[in-house]
């Protein structure tokens, strides 16, 4: 699919790994308007299967709309991070009023991650503690692989204030306690940024599922595999690196559900 001179490759799975009795993630793919996203239902909360689902399907039908308004007005870059922030707002109020309204799911609460592929630009926007990260091949001077969002966390937090270190942190009893959520309080301050896309940069957006059992060298070393082998096609390169991503948490213990998305940029032909 095209965008200008943004071509897109993409592959995507969710596991429930081997502790949980059910899956509270949930993902969207919607390749024809260049848009991937992932949402990770709040542990402990009775409605957090309920809304990972619900935040992916109000966010798919606004960005089906935004996506027309933007091909239809010529919007600019800073028009393009408004839109989805607002409308990550309004997904924030939908679930806040639903929480209000159902018993049966009251506290439900989610991450959100997502990036909208605008012209050459990625558009990110995030929620809590699910992740976006970025691969370059090694020709680029830029670093390899680095993280693209900093985490809704009291431990991040805590990190960036120096009162832990990231190897500290690992093993914190605060570990899993956000400081932002979709759902949980009637606003909600999305973080949103935008950068330039080169051929072959790779995304990856993913849970804690896999970020909490799976080393970033580990994961890199997936990455580099799926951008440097040309002994496959993209897509199945695609396919092998999401499935050895979920393979590689289950791995370390798989005691979270495990979601992945990967999204390859202009890739050359092979």
């Amino acid at each position: 699919m095209t965008n200008a001179s943004l071509a897109l490759l993409y592959s995507s799975q969710t596991d429930i790994g081997y502790v949980r009795e059910k899956n509270e993630d949930a993902l969207k793919t919607i390749p024809e308007h260049r848009f991937f996203a992932l949402a990770d239902g709040m542990g402990g909360l009775p409605g957090g299967e309920i809304a990972s689902k619900r935040c992916m399907e109000y966010l798919s039908e606004l960005i089906c709309q935004i996506d027309l308004e933007i091909k239809s007005k010529e919007a600019s870059e800073n028009e393009v991070v408004a839109l989805l922030g607002a409308a990550v707002e309004r997904v924030n109020s939908a679930l806040f009023k639903e929480n209000q309204q159902e018993n049966n799911s009251r506290g439900m609460g989610t991450t959100l991650c997502c990036v909208y592929f605008f012209k050459n630009m990625a558009i990110l926007a995030h929620v809590g503690d699910s992740r976006i990260y970025r691969f370059r091949g090694s020709e680029r001077k830029a670093p390899k692989f680095i993280q693209l969002t900093e985490d809704h966390s009291l431990v991040n937090e805590l990190i960036l204030q120096g009162e832990l270190t990231r190897q500290d942190a690992l093993f914190s009893p605060y570990k899993n306690i956000l400081t932002k959520a979709i759902g949980i309080h009637p606003h909600v301050d999305p973080a949103i940024s935008s950068l330039p896309v080169l051929p072959r940069d790779l995304f990856l957006l993913c849970s804690d599922g896999l970020t909490n059992y799976a080393g970033e060298e580990e994961i890199e070393e997936v990455l580099s595999k799926i951008s440097l082998n040309s002994n496959s096609s993209y897509e199945k390169s695609l396919q092998e690196g999401v499935n050895q991503l979920i393979s590689l948490a289950k791995s370390h213990g798989g005691g979270d559900n495990i979601t992945a998305i990967l999204v390859l940029s202009n890739p050359s032909p092979r």
